[in-house]
């Protein structure tokens, strides 16, 4: 009998998966970055687990802004814990400046936390 044995992806690797699922628009391979009991939160609202964060943070925000282009400023880490700094365009709006913090732990998301404003580019010329 063959025993398969994965090898757990380092944070690094899941980093580096994460990222080009967000700026790819990639939401299986996105997916797939998150444990299954994961969290994200953010000021508004928590997501507790895979699904709820693809379906419900995810899928809604990027629905309403089809055409976004996230760009990553500065990233830094030590060991298990992300911290990003990140802005992002969009036909209709922009987030001059986002925040995320990332626990990756056993080759998944575990935990995040995310801090963004987004304006609407009308407002932007008022």
């Amino acid at each position: 009998m063959t025993q398969i044995i994965e090898k757990i992806r380092t944070p690094e690797e899941v980093f580096t998966s994460h990222k080009e699922a967000i700026e790819t628009l990639n939401f299986e391979q996105l997916g797939a970055d998150y444990a299954e009991n994961a969290v994200l939160l953010t000021l508004d609202e928590s997501f507790i687990g895979r699904e709820a964060i693809l379906t419900g943070f995810f899928q809604t925000v990027m629905a309403q802004f089809p055409d976004v282009k996230i760009a990553y400023e500065q990233i830094t880490h030590e060991d298990d814990l992300w911290l990003l700094k990140w802005t992002a365009e969009a036909s209709a709006m922009t987030i001059p400046v986002g925040l995320g913090i990332l626990v990756i732990e056993d080759g998944f998301i575990q935990r995040q936390v995310e801090w963004f404003e987004i304006v609407p580019k009308e407002e932007q010329h008022a």
